[in-house]
């Protein structure tokens, strides 16, 4: 390098030494054009004199030096690398000495009375020293003093090396070199391929090996060609850690943090930033809000559709109603503007309506836990499971229905904490964008995102996007369409949160306060910035100020007018319905059990289910013997033993008739009255194939010696439906999504045969726990003191990166096989209320409340040409839901400890304890795929208090 830094910015020897050290033994924090800093800094060191310059350089530097005293200096310099890189890896206490909530440019709430504003403060001028981009250092004109630099180097925070440190390399580096001015351009624009931000064409479908599990294999989300992965109790390597945001470690088991142990934090004046992708999706989604055709604030186009957003709030009378005498292209056409008017209307009412049913759950919850706190009770996290399943009882609906109003009204009020509801009125305006946000291509990471970027951009262009497009576009639209909202909050929720009856929804300030109290599982959006919202804080003054602004539009004119078809009568019942509707005194105790609520599934006049008891004993032979019987650490040796399994069950005795299956579940296993065997299987004995003549048609329980389920197998689904699927199945596979086709085999002896799988899941795996981190910093802003890399996405249940890279894919299989999975989550619910007892409490643990067609179970795992080896799925809560897809001969589902094979065909599916009992597929021939709906035990820690975050005062 030919380039010199600035005498001004030079660094000490100390400091220098210790940036040399930690970059040489962690070149993958640096972004490739910085890759050359320890080289740069070398030839600063040797520019100060603290490092000669090697012997071939003495005549650029006019050092005269021997080789002798060179090495002799250098083993100096590395002895005291050495004791500087003891002190731990980077700095601990880099952040301002005041870390209160409202300290600071970025934390908490500001001060007293305006709790949600928070105003933005410069960062300090730096005239002195060598400034490496942390906004909290306090650096004063001598620079960094050596002592203290070595003091702080007791911890390593990499969410500061890589943000702040690369932004600080950037900048100094750039000055120094400018030829790598252009590479950086390129390497902003473009994210790199380790990064998390890699582009959508890099994700590819992730593949396991026949050994494999049908779904715990890697997950489908990758920025390069992944390589086959390895099941829980394969062959173990270093795990491939992943740049990612929403890192999924594939370690054996479920490695549960240790909730004794003790964690450190410390608060940074900067929030937490997501992964790029979703930093990308939250900004498209945004731009797709508030900008586009008709959004100049000064164009008659704008002007046009606000006036005709606010006759669709208002109900206006329609002045062209004779355009439905005539069948002329003039009137057609006013027909279809008056469409599109109503349209937007129909649009709002529903988001309205579904906020609405999402602030009343928000007050039964918030009475709950004031009448807990009023008794002296001790706090429980309070549970939406009740009402939901109240209501299921009282108005006959589907839990899918519920959760999924639940879900968009949780969406549109993390939306609206952003933009106020204003910004839902944005949303209306275009047709399809509410369903695509209340769909599953959103998902809450993006949604939460948005909403953050909407109160404190992140970047210099979304700034310029919410100051100059998105404010004044809801300005506009709040001078025109002065609109009001009951916020339904009980008396006395509204009395501690200091909410109004009715929201003014002009009113920004308490607007803020309102939507930051619905229930979310996960963070409150960041304080707001107040400048860049000084247009409607400036318009609400005014009107404060002014005489009282009579005519005001409500939610409830609006609801009225397009729910009876008519706007007559708004005058006489303009008057809000009673907000404090005895809704929350009648959820202060659980109403009944949660699981008689799905018994209208299991007392259906057309189900009749068989049931087969068994002399089999699960205890003796599963749960005393905690040993797996296949081998763990070793994958060649595993796939040999389930080949060899395989040959063995090839023998099995067929089972052709229910009685036959009664008996031989019976006498295959030891009796009671042999006290050291009973239950056992019988050395004799083999296994038993059971055809699907006697699956196809039934539901059928087999159980043990004490009426513990062994497998439930469901061959009900009518054959009309099966081809449907079956069509289905082929279609949409013949466009190859993601690159993904169906692959018809040949059952073949031995060999591994790789498939496809996406692990579309809400994961709760490998969470941080919150119990020791203080409860008045948002976590947004916290760091951990001891450790690696704070990834903040994982402190809460997240979804899968499968269903950020691949959401279409998301959405199109939950469309085409919905109903089906639905339908099999309904009769699992009724049926098995014990074993799913901490399944169906998942419910209180998704991000923005969530839904899918699995809820309340967490995952749906996609398996394409699946062929699966012997293993157990440790990390299973409750039973573990197959469908087989794909018309096919073979492919058997093998349980091995009672010795059991099941011909399960396409449209088949079983339920069983997958965690427990050993699994396996036979080969087969044709095309076979499969849906698997699991949840994962970790979601009980979130069920119970978040995971330890439901203590912190910015997390709801």
């Amino acid at each position: 390098m030919s380039s010199t830094i600035p005498s001004s910015h030079l660094l000490s020897d100390t400091q220098a030494a210790f940036i040399i050290n930690f970059f040489s033994q962690n070149p993958h924090l640096l972004p490739s054009q910085h890759q050359n800093l320890p080289s740069l800094l070398n030839s600063q060191r040797v520019q100060m004199g603290a490092l000669p310059a090697s012997p071939s350089d003495t005549a650029q530097s006019d050092l005269e030096i021997s080789p002798t005293e060179y090495s002799a200096r250098l083993r100096d310099l590395e002895r005291r690398e050495r004791e500087v890189s003891r002190r731990e890896d980077w700095l601990k206490s880099h952040y301002r000495a005041d870390t209160s909530p409202g300290g600071g440019s970025g934390g908490g709430n500001g001060e007293e009375g305006n709790a949600h504003i928070m105003d933005r403060s410069p960062s300090p001028s730096l005239s002195g020293g060598y400034h490496v981009g942390f906004d909290a250092l306090d650096i004063g004109d001598g620079g960094f003093d050596d002592e203290w630099f070595q003091a702080q180097a007791e911890d390593f925070d990499q969410d500061v090396i890589d943000s702040s440190v690369n932004a600080w390399l950037a900048a100094q580096v750039d000055d120094a070199n400018p030829s790598l001015q252009n590479t950086k351009r390129v390497h902003e624009s473009e994210p790199e391929d380790d990064q998390p931000g890699a582009r959508a064409g890099q994700a590819h479908p992730g593949v396991a090996h026949a050994g494999d599990c049908s779904r715990n294999g890697r997950s489908v989300t990758s920025h390069k060609r992944r390589k086959a992965a390895n099941h829980a109790g394969m062959d173990r390597q270093a795990p491939e850690v992943e740049n990612d945001e929403n890192m999924e470690s594939e370690h054996e088991g479920d490695r549960l943090e240790d909730e004794g142990s003790s964690r450190q934090w410390v608060v940074s004046s900067a929030p937490w930033e997501p992964s790029q992708k979703v930093q990308n999706n939250a900004q498209a989604l945004l731009v797709e809000i508030g900008m586009g055709e008709e959004t100049w604030i000064n164009s008659a186009e704008c002007d046009a559709w606000v006036q005709d957003l606010a006759d669709a709030v208002t109900v206006r009378h329609w002045d062209d109603e004779d355009s439905l005498i005539q069948q002329n292209l003039v009137n057609l056409t006013q027909r279809l503007k008056r469409a599109e008017s109503v349209g937007r209307g129909v649009a709002l009412v529903r988001m309205i309506n579904e906020l609405m049913f999402a602030a009343k759950i928000a007050s039964i919850l918030h009475y709950a836990e004031l009448h807990q706190e009023r008794m002296g009770q001790s706090q429980r996290r309070s549970s939406v499971l009740p009402i939901l399943t109240d209501l299921m009882r009282k108005q006959d609906l589907a839990l899918s229905s519920l959760i999924g109003w639940y879900s968009a009204g949780s969406r549109w009020a993390r939306l609206a904490a952003g933009g106020t509801v204003y910004l839902l009125m944005l949303i209306a305006r275009k047709s399809g964008l509410d369903g695509k946000i209340r769909g599953r291509t959103v998902n809450s990471l993006d949604i939460i995102s948005l909403s953050n970027m909407l109160r404190a951009p992140s970047t210099p262009v979304i700034e310029q996007i919410v100051q100059l497009q998105i404010v004044p576009l809801i300005v506009k639209l709040a001078k025109t369409i002065p609109f009001k909202l009951p916020t339904l909050f009980n008396v006395s929720v509204r009395d501690v949160f200091d909410i109004p009856e009715v929201l003014d929804c002009r009113d920004l300030h308490n607007s803020d306060i309102y939507f930051d109290r619905f229930f979310q599982r996960h963070t409150i959006a960041l304080p707001r910035v107040a400048d860049i919202w000084n247009l409607l804080l400036n318009l609400w003054n005014s009107i404060c100020s002014d005489l009282p602004d009579f005519e005001i539009y409500s939610a409830h004119q609006m609801t009225q007018a397009y729910l009876t078809g008519s706007s007559e009568g708004i005058a006489v019942y303009d008057a809000y319905p009673e907000s404090d509707s005895g809704d929350e005194k009648n959820y202060i105790h659980p109403p009944a059990v949660v699981g008689n609520v799905f018994q209208k599934y299991a007392d259906s006049s057309s189900r009749q289910v068989d049931i087969v008891k068994s002399s089999f004993s699960y205890a003796r032979t599963i749960l005393s013997n905690k040993r797996k019987p296949f081998p763990v650490n070793n994958s060649n040796e595993r796939n040999q033993w389930t080949n060899k399994q395989r040959r063995t069950a090839s023998g099995a005795t067929l089972i052709l008739s229910l009685e036959a299956l009664g008996i031989s579940m019976r006498e295959r296993f030891y009796p009671p009255s042999n006290l050291s065997k009973a239950g056992l299987l019988m050395s004799s004995q083999k296994w038993i194939n059971v055809d699907n003549s006697v699956i196809k048609g039934r539901e059928i329980k087999m159980k043990d010696a004490n009426d513990k389920l062994i497998c439930y197998t469901n061959g009900t689904l009518s054959d009309s439906n099966r081809e449907r699927l079956q069509t289905a199945l082929v279609a949409y596979f013949s466009r190859e999504p993601a690159g993904i086709k169906l692959i018809s085999r040949k059952a073949t002896e031995g060999g591994t045969n790789p498939f496809t799988t996406f692990h579309f899941s809400m994961w709760s795996r490998y969470s941080t726990s919150g119990k020791d981190a203080p409860s008045d910093v948002h976590p947004y802003h916290l760091r951990a003191a001891i450790g690696t890399k704070t990834n903040t996405s994982q402190f809460f249940v997240r979804p899968s990166s499968d269903i950020q890279d691949f959401s279409k894919e998301y959405e199109e299989l939950c469309d085409i096989f919905g109903d089906v999975l639905r339908l099999m989550v309904s009769i699992a619910l009724a049926e098995f209320t014990e074993e799913l007892k901490d399944v169906v409490t998942n419910v209180d643990i998704f991000p923005l409340n969530d839904s899918s067609p699995i809820s309340p179970f967490t995952s749906f795992v996609f398996n394409i040409n699946v062929e699966t080896g012997a293993h157990r799925d440790d990390g299973d809560c409750g039973l573990c839901l197959i469908l087989v897809l794909g018309h096919h001969t073979g492919g058997e589902l093998c349980l091995y400890e009672p010795r059991i094979m099941l011909n399960l065909v396409h449209g088949d599916w079983v339920a069983f304890d997958s965690k427990s009992i050993t699994h396996f597929n036979m080969k087969y021939s044709g095309i076979r795929c499969s849906a698997v709906i699991h949840s994962d035990k970790t979601g009980i820690a979130h069920q119970k208090d978040g995971n330890g975050w439901d203590g912190n005062n910015y997390v709801l």
